[in-house]
């Protein structure tokens, strides 16, 4: 690409020659001359280095000439990580502009970023969450910011985050440039872009759609039934191939012997070691049913698996959503259903008000009903009141174990019960006493 004809400014290019960077060039021909031109974009693509320099490339041109000293480009990363990649970035590409940057990370210490702040910055990355403290101290001003750029659009609204994105928006200048670049293309991320930007020039290289096919499934089951609803969805659909979440080794192990009772054979799946039990693993998997604590295992193996379930369901909503993510990236067609009990109820509805949809709720069959029943305590035939001895014994075929002795003694009081009970109708009947009835004259 000849970045002469990007209208480039010199320093910068010299910034991005030293960079080295031979990796593809559509964003960056795309979003170049539109973020030059000063209008508002949104890109959809992969995060990667081509992504960034799109947009910090035009950027660092655009503010090289002007006032220095004050904040100019603001830059909100969904989340740390992401921050930290983007300002290492931004210091290659624009170590010879003079641009000061600072980098507003949850992990470093606030005290330490005030005092960067005071030394003046024309460029701050940051995490909303860690920007509203310091607006909060009054220790930044966003009056001179010219152009808001929301990395990970997509992650910023599915985690929430822009809720305090809003926030932070209401502090700024409403003239001024908004670029938003994300992952993936969804209706909320269309509204939002809507509602934050002007008119803004679409660039989607991969012609990535907003319908996928992910789906999300609630299947009700118990804490005593579980293993046998894990097995049942299993046997239905003979030719997936299954990834089963949990938490803990033990009930990694609890899981697999439960399944090897059903004539399933789990395998342990650990994707740092690359290792199944004894064996080392293959890039190709072979197996169809595999167990793992490590929900978020690398894109080759991702590819491999139909349904992912959630034995447990996580303990945040954030970490629900970043496994998930994980991989709806590699196979969009893909399932992911979890099991989930009425002590993990809550849960799934904080999921459901970030995700912004139902869970769609799987249908036990007769069976599967059966056991639910039977797992939370009910009898599946029982037509009466719970430990009741008269709903007992409707049951034919679970008569009430009476002895002799027991069955004359309840007959004994039954028949006290009777007489008492007649005496009562009998009162209740003659209506209230007189106070002179029933005494002697």
């Amino acid at each position: 690409m000849d970045l002469e004809q990007k209208q480039l400014q010199e320093i910068v290019e010299i910034g991005f020659k030293e960079l080295e960077y031979d990796g593809p060039t559509t964003i960056l021909e795309n979003a170049i001359p539109a973020i030059l031109n000063q209008k508002d974009v949104l890109v959809v693509g992969e995060e990667n280095e081509e992504r960034t320099l799109s947009y910090l490339l035009p950027l660092l041109s655009n503010i090289v000439s002007g006032p220095h000293g004050h904040l100019r480009v603001l830059i909100l990363s969904a989340t740390q990580q992401s921050a930290i990649t983007t300002f290492e970035l931004l210091r290659k590409v624009g170590e010879k502009s003079r641009m000061r940057s600072v980098l507003l990370g949850t992990r470093e210490e606030i005290s330490e970023q005030v005092q960067a702040l005071r030394h003046g910055a024309e460029i701050v990355v940051a995490c909303p969450t860690r920007l509203l403290e310091i607006l909060g101290r009054g220790a930044i001003s966003l009056t001179h910011v010219e152009t808001l750029v929301l990395d990970e659009a997509d992650q910023l609204i599915l985690q929430g985050l822009h809720v305090q994105v809003k926030q932070i928006m209401r502090r700024l200048p409403v003239q001024r440039q908004n670029l938003l670049f994300s992952n993936s293309l969804s209706g909320k991320l269309q509204n939002f872009a809507k509602e934050v930007t002007n008119q803004a020039v679409v660039i989607n290289p991969g012609n990535i759609k907003s319908t996928v096919s992910t789906s999300h499934i609630l299947y009700p089951t118990s804490p005593a039934t579980k293993d046998q609803h894990l097995a049942e969805i299993i046997h239905q659909r003979p030719d997936q191939n299954f990834l089963i979440i949990t938490f803990s080794i033990q009930r990694a192990s609890q899981i697999i012997s439960s399944l090897k009772e059903n004539r399933l054979k789990g395998t342990f799946f650990d994707p740092i070691r690359k290792k199944s039990g004894s064996s080392e693993f293959e890039s190709d998997l072979k197996e169809k049913i595999y167990i793992t604590c490590e929900p978020i295992v690398q894109a080759n193996y991702r590819e491999h698996f139909d349904i992912v379930i959630f034995y447990d369901v996580p303990k945040s909503p954030q970490q629900y959503i970043r496994h998930t993510r994980s991989h709806a990236e590699v196979r969009q067609s893909i399932q992911f259903i979890s099991l989930v009990t009425n002590e993990e109820t809550a849960s799934i509805r904080k999921i459901e008000h970030i995700l912004g949809k139902k869970f769609e709720k799987a249908n036990p069959g007769a069976q599967q009903k059966k056991a639910l029943n039977q797992g939370s305590g009910r009898n599946s035939n029982f037509r009466g009141k719970p430990n009741h001895p008269r709903g007992q014994n409707r049951n034919p075929n679970n008569p009430a174990p009476e002895s002799s002795a027991e069955t004359s003694q309840n007959a004994a009081k039954h028949q006290n019960i009777n007489r008492q009970y007649k005496k009562t109708i009998v009162a209740v009947q003659k209506g209230p006493l007189n106070k002179n009835e029933g005494r002697k004259k």
